[in-house]
């Protein structure tokens, strides 16, 4: 449980339970079904309503949580390593980077439907993408920072789209740039937009910026390295999150692996 003393219920799904802690930051419990994450826990059972419900109590004692009487030991359990082989990923990019443009095509068309009947908040959104893609390709700080007050928290949901593509273009400069680069610009974007949106939105950016994914993006990263021209697979798994969250994410991987191709080839 690391610094965590105290928690708090946030929001309860049938697969999903969000807790925070006493300093704002997120822990998840989540079923098989939705799988692990960079702060998730993933408990043995079909539904979280099984075991907590919006009167459950909750304690923390040094490495366990207590939900009412249940006791989750996390000492005991089974670690998971949340950051894909990046490496590997830079290593192999100057190959899979040239599938770009299908996967970009094929990510719209499936991002275009989620946002159907938004369409001034998909006009901006596309406005400050754009800008912040060019930006972080010239070096630019302050409109970075600009682009970044402006998609932090942009969008309807639990994490809105404008947050969700920041998620996507960090994971796109672990995958293409040098490290000390990728940790710089993630540097900036959590800085910049932690304040301005959800908490759980903030637990995710924060996550992206360590280079920390959910298993779904472990997956397409290993897609990425044997060059797999079947690439829709792993792509799909990603646009199953949320109703437009993974959509918005891939969005803004493709966005900022489509420039580094450009400065590759």
């Amino acid at each position: 449980m690391g610094r965590t003393t105290a928690v708090s219920l946030l929001h309860l799904f049938n697969q999903a339970c969000n807790l925070v802690n006493q300093v704002g930051d997120a822990i998840s419990l989540v079923t098989p079904q939705i799988g692990p994450g960079p702060f998730a826990a993933v408990l043995p059972v079909s539904s979280m309503q099984e075991i907590i419900s919006s009167a459950s109590s909750f304690r923390v004692e040094s490495e366990s949580l207590f939900i009412n009487s249940l006791e989750i030991d996390i000492m005991t359990a089974d670690m998971w390593q949340p950051q894909p082989d990046w490496r590997a990923i830079r290593g192999h990019c100057a190959i899979w980077g040239k599938q770009q443009p299908a996967i970009a095509v094929w990510v719209q068309q499936k991002r275009m439907q989620r946002l159907q009947g938004n369409t001034a908040v998909s006009r901006r959104l596309h406005q400050l993408e754009a800008e912040i893609v060019w930006a972080v390709q010239n070096n630019q700080l302050d409109r970075v920072r600009y682009a970044v007050e402006r998609l932090a928290g942009l969008g309807p949901g639990l994490t809105p789209a404008g947050d969700d593509f920041l998620m996507g273009m960090m994971y796109g400069l672990w995958a293409t740039r040098p490290e000390e680069v990728a940790r710089f610009w993630a540097d900036v974007v959590v800085k910049t937009a932690v304040p301005r949106t959800t908490t759980l939105s903030a637990a995710w950016l924060k996550a992206a910026a360590r280079g920390e994914a959910v298993a779904a993006w472990h997956e397409l990263g290993r897609w990425l390295v044997r060059n797999e021209s079947e690439w829709e697979t792993a792509v799909n798994a990603i646009l199953q999150t949320g109703h437009s969250s993974g959509a918005d994410a891939l969005a803004g991987f493709t966005a900022v692996i489509g420039n580094a191709q450009q400065s590759l080839f």
